[in-house]
């Protein structure tokens, strides 16, 4: 019997991990700790290994290696937790997961609407018991321009969503698709940038996307932009954002990841200091909505991502091989 072993395991995952053992009548042991250099004891025996966004380092991979397990599944679509680098030169296998791409693109869609009609400002005084509307007008979204930056499949499905609302959408990709030309324009980043009301980030995290939105994107916006961040925090210069929020150039954010947020989001941190100032800072903002990197997160959704990453160990084993292989 196959050996397989989880790390980095939520309780909403566990049912997900039982049915598919059951099915596919293989062993697959769980863990709610991430894999570490100290305890690669964990390790041993197994065929295979799946992780959720905890750092795999050139040190962790080492250990993957000297367990005799060449396969390593993400559970996640990002991938920039895993240093690839070295698990090419180890000769480790890496695949990573898919789901449905409508749990972000409705998340996102939620989090456009919700900052143009100002609904963090109207819910905090409601729970005040300040029924005032001054201020608080918003933007029909018909009204609007938004740009989509990553028009793969989250980005394309949400410029689907986008479309019912009769809004100009742009998009930006360096890879084209005849699908999303039904509903966007294709232009290029800096057009993209200066034109949109609305800039909503689906990229995946690269050395080349990395600050995609820095001080010198943050000036060639109009003024009062909203922008929408369910991708990786690492996309946006925080200290260039901050500075734009208090300069007005951005009108509201909502972001869903925050640059340096892995040691903490899916924890409470209620009665400890925040260990991120840009992030504290932000939340601290009137105007911005902040969420726990919870887009993809619906039972689908979770389903998917564990039944993935298992298959992917499963074609691995089999074939040496996996369909959603990254190296």
């Amino acid at each position: 019997m196959r050996k397989l072993v989880a790390f980095n395991v939520r309780p909403d995952e566990v049912s997900f991990f039982h049915k598919y053992a059951e099915e596919k009548q293989i062993q697959i042991d769980l863990h709610s700790v991430a894999l570490t250099p100290e305890n690669m004891n964990l390790i041993d025996g197994y065929d295979g290994v799946s992780l959720l966004t905890s750092p795999v380092t050139r040190e962790v991979l080492t250990g993957i290696k000297a367990a005799g397990i060449k396969y390593v599944a993400t559970r996640s679509v990002g991938y920039d937790n895993i240093d690839l680098e070295a698990a090419k030169e180890l000769g480790i296998h890496v695949s990573n997961a898919e789901y449905s791409p409508g749990s972000v693109a409705e998340f996102a869609l939620m989090l456009i609407l919700m900052s143009l009609r100002k609904t963090r400002a109207i819910l905090r005084n409601s729970d005040l018991q300040d029924y005032t509307i001054t201020g608080l007008h918003g933007r029909e979204l018909k009204d609007t321009t938004v740009g989509v930056i990553g028009a793969g499949k989250i980005g394309a499905t949400l410029i689907k969503y986008l479309s019912g609302f009769g809004c100009e959408i742009l998009a930006y990709d360096p890879y084209e698709n005849e699908e999303v030309k039904k509903y966007a324009t294709y232009v290029s980043f800096d057009e993209l940038v200066q034109r949109a009301d609305v800039i909503s980030l689906h990229l995946l995290l690269r050395e080349e996307t990395q600050h995609i939105l820095n001080k010198k994107a943050f000036a060639k916006m109009k003024d009062g932009v909203i922008l929408v961040n369910c991708a990786r925090g690492e996309l946006v210069d925080s200290e260039a954002l901050i500075e734009a929020l208090e300069s007005g150039k951005v009108r509201a954010a909502a972001l869903d990841v925050v640059e340096g947020d892995q040691p903490f989001f899916n924890k409470d941190k209620r009665l400890a200091p925040l260990p991120n100032r840009n992030m504290a800072l932000l939340a601290s903002f009137p105007n911005v909505t902040i969420t726990p990197h919870i887009a993809f997160y619906t039972l689908g959704a979770v389903s998917e991502m564990v039944t993935c990453a298992l298959d992917s160990l499963d074609e691995f084993y089999k074939t040496g091989k996996a369909r959603k292989q990254i190296i």
